[in-house]
């Protein structure tokens, strides 16, 4: 008979013991502990280390005596009860009405009786727990819990330090990193997280300070590495997101952690990081759902996995993710506000709506989740409401741009154009670095026609960062749109005097003088850039497209060639050269460039439309048509592929398949005039003239002025005709009529003697003209009579002793 578990007290191991031992984890707190095997194999179950098995004890004590005093008709609590069972009462808070779902899983709390026995070792892990599972006010009072038992606990001021950067009160964590270099100025790690605690604060200069002292100290100190990459990249923007040898760096790192061994959630989700890394997002995704299995309560990784399938834009899997960690942690007002983020990127307002609510509901504290249903509202149009969240959010922290961004855009769309560019400036008061509030207001203001002032907005903020290529970059795309080119050049050269070896200044250089017509001038400079950046496959490009220009295309598809070995993963080099090729009307060696694109960028619809587009000219139809149903698939609403696909069908004489995709484009678009037209000339090959006219009058009737009215003019078949040729073909028989009709499909003109008539008429059509007549001049006379109904059809008729041999024609109306 099993003993009752929780009536005994976990031994514990005695001083001095160096015999074989038990390693187990405990059921309540989590922690690993060790029995002797003496002890291990004496006790038939042990579940709890011996501090929870006091505590346990206690909180049976006391039930017992509960126990006694409950009624004869009301039933006691088993004493064999699971221990999160018989603790609920005590430690889960009750669940609010609007919550339907319980953890699936018992998440661990933190020790609420004899939390002075707990040893600082104890405290430290529990800390752990409750940050991973993001309850980072409680881990805060537990690593300065452990700081009152032993000051000198290094791990604990650093845990001190990341609790109130993560509770977002970064002037106290700064005192804590400036502390720990007060005693130990050679810290390195000290030094590289008061650099992003100094980032949050805006300090970037500092921050930059803290960073290369980290270094100096130890020049492997990955997060001062980081937090340099961070500022050069994010803040000062003064070099390109991921460098090449940066890139290169990260996927050798990547290859060599596949080789480790995974026996850990930890390590499980290394592993996943590396699979990502290296784009085998299917081996990436396993790891990271072998790690959640192994550890279901790290919220850090649920976070990082949804993200990924955000930025994948894989928004209904990233949704998953937050609602299965929600099914643990029901409670988590940040995982609530988490999938309200993502819910707004699916267009579900409502829903982000009340997750956002919940999110408040369980945690009104918070800026960020305030700030986001500011969002949600704007997107909803309540701009009186969201005002009102993102004055919240504000009140919450006054120093964080993002509200004061959000409002702003609200305003803006609000009507509210004064106001907006009021707090677009209190926005880049906050953080003169933020280039995001330059742009906003730059933006607002080319939007009321002020865009000389916008202009002086973009100015600001190069004067405040000079060595920045983004403020110039969008200064020039701002120049281009308004054709100012030489004022685009102008802007170049300020660029170049400030940063005389930023590629970038002299492609953008060679832009604007390829729109002057300076084209030697533009080549020159184009070279200057490939030769201070010869690493960067997109000036190529820009030369290979100088080149097109001026029909040199030989030396294009050579320059095409160079950027091709040098990022062979790009596919914009495979369509550029896919371009030249169809120019050059070598279309069979155009056709693999565009497949590679595809291949490379499987969501690229123009690039599945040049793939059809060419199996057309290469008279490949059915090919084609699948092409354009890739196009179709990834953008439904692309008109273009529907017609496209109507004309491939048409050359297979799929006439039925063509109706049916005109009808689904304009169930899309009833009032596209180009699927009216191609239906209606689908219709007339069907012979079906009234609702081919009908679609001709809707043409005209949708836009009086289009150019499709005359093709729709010409296009109308005269129904008087049409009736009175149908009944001369009562009269004379029409046997030959349709045939010809269908023959005349598929050829421009035809030209026989009436034996070689006869041939093809039997040949195409050998069921009906099986018992006809014989003798090929009866063929031509039928044909004779039938000559004005066929003219109606848009074929014209010779036959001798008028000409010499027969003749079919196709007339232009029937091309129309």
């Amino acid at each position: 008979m099993k003993r009752n578990i929780a009536m005994n007290i976990t031994p514990v191991i005695p001083d001095g013991y160096n015999g074989p031992i038990k390693q187990l984890t405990c059921r309540i707190c989590k922690h690993i502990f060790y029995l002797t095997m003496a002890d291990y194999g004496r006790l038939t179950e042990v579940y709890y280390c011996h501090e929870c098995s006091l505590i346990l004890i206690e909180e049976l004590e006391k039930n017992q005596v509960a126990r006694s005093r409950i009624p004869p008709k009301q039933t006691p609590i088993p004493a064999t009860l699971p221990l999160e069972q018989v603790l609920a009462p005590v430690f889960r808070p009750p669940e609010p009405a609007i919550v339907s779902c319980r953890p699936s899983i018992y998440v661990p709390q933190p020790r609420t009786i004899d939390r002075d026995k707990m040893t600082v070792a104890q405290l430290l892990e529990e800390a752990k727990m409750l940050d991973k599972t993001w309850r980072y006010k409680e881990a805060l009072v537990s690593y300065e819990q452990a700081l009152q038992r032993d000051p000198g606990c290094l791990a604990a001021v650093y845990g001190k330090g990341e609790m109130l950067s993560k509770l977002s009160r970064p002037k106290e964590a700064l005192a804590v990193y400036d502390e720990i270099l007060r005693l130990d100025p050679t810290s390195a790690k000290a030094s590289g997280e008061k650099g992003w605690t100094l980032i949050s604060l805006k300090r970037y200069k500092e921050a930059q300070a803290a960073f290369d002292h980290a270094l100096q100290l130890d020049p492997s100190a990955s997060r001062a590495q980081r937090g340099t990459h961070f500022l050069s990249s994010y803040i000062f923007r003064n070099q390109g997101v991921e460098e090449n040898a940066g890139i290169v760096k990260k996927q050798t790192a990547a290859k060599a952690a596949l080789a480790k061994p995974c026996q850990s959630a930890q390590d499980y989700y290394a592993l996943g990081n590396a699979f990502f890394t290296l784009e085998r997002d299917v081996e990436a995704f396993d790891a990271f759902a072998r790690s959640i299995e192994l550890d279901p309560f790290n919220l850090d990784v649920y976070e990082r996995v949804s993200t990924l399938h955000f930025i994948r834009d894989n928004y209904e899997k990233s949704l998953a993710i937050y609602d299965q960690a929600l099914q643990i942690f029901f409670e988590c007002a940040k995982l609530h506000e988490k999938r309200a983020e993502t819910l707004v990127r699916l267009k579900r307002y409502q829903e982000a709506l009340d997750a956002c609510n919940r999110a408040i509901q369980l945690d009104d504290t918070s800026a960020s989740a305030y700030s986001e249903k500011g969002e949600i509202l704007h997107q909803l149009r309540r701009f009186s409401e969201a005002l009102d969240a993102f004055d919240l959010a504000i009140s919450l922290d006054p120093d964080d741009r993002t509200p004061h961004t959000q409002k702003a855009e609200m305003l803006a769309d609000w009507g509210k154009y004064d106001d907006a560019l009021a707090v677009y400036d209190h926005a880049i008061h906050l953080d003169p670095y933020d280039f995001h509030s330059y742009w906003g207001k730059a933006q607002l203001l080319a939007r009321i026609h002020r865009d000389e002032d916008a202009l002086v907005v973009y100015d600001q903020y190069i004067e405040q960062n000079p060595h920045s290529f983004e403020g110039y970059l969008w200064k020039l795309l701002f120049i281009s749109e308004r054709k100012r080119f030489d004022q685009g050049l102008t802007t170049c050269e300020q660029c170049m005097v400030h940063n005389p070896h930023l590629a970038q200044a002299y492609e953008w250089r060679g832009h604007m003088l390829n729109h002057l017509h300076r084209d030697e001038e533009a080549l020159a400079s184009y070279d200057e850039a490939h030769r201070l950046d010869p690493g960067d496959e997109g000036i190529l490009l820009s030369k290979v497209r100088l080149f097109v220009q001026a029909k040199r295309f030989d030396e294009a598809l050579e320059i095409c060639e160079q950027a091709i070995q040098l990022a062979p993963a790009n596919p914009s080099a495979y369509k550029e050269k896919g371009d030249i090729l169809t120019r050059m009307k070598r279309y069979e060696d155009a056709l693999p460039a565009y497949r590679k694109v595809v291949q490379l960028d499987p969501k690229d619809t123009s690039a599945y439309e040049k793939v059809g587009d060419v199996l057309c000219t290469l008279e490949r139809f059915a090919e084609a048509v699948k092409a354009y149903d890739h196009v179709i698939r990834l953008r439904p609403d692309f008109d273009g592929a529907y017609r496209s696909k109507v004309r491939a069908l048409e050359k297979l004489k799929h006439y039925d398949q063509a109706l049916a995709t005109c009808n689904k484009g304009l169930q899309l678009s009833p009032e596209n005039r180009s699927l009216l037209s191609a239906r209606a000339d689908v219709l007339k090959k069907l012979l079906r003239y009234e609702e081919a006219n009908a679609d001709y009058d809707r043409i005209e009737r949708i836009d009086p002025h289009s150019l499709y009215v005359i093709s729709s003019i010409i296009g109308k078949v005269d129904l008087k005709q049409v009736a009175e040729a149908k009944g001369r073909l009562e009269a004379v028989g029409k046997a030959i009529f349709q045939p010809i009709c269908l023959l005349m499909q598929e050829k421009q003109e035809w030209i026989g003697t009436p034996k070689q008539f006869k041939e093809i008429i039997c040949l195409h059509f050998p069921d009906e003209f099986m018992v006809w007549y014989r003798a090929p001049y009866k063929y031509v006379d039928e044909l004779k009579k039938i000559t004005p109904e066929l003219r109606v059809e848009g074929i014209e008729v010779g036959v001798p002793p008028e000409t010499a041999l027969v003749t079919l024609t196709r007339t232009v109306m029937e091309k129309l």
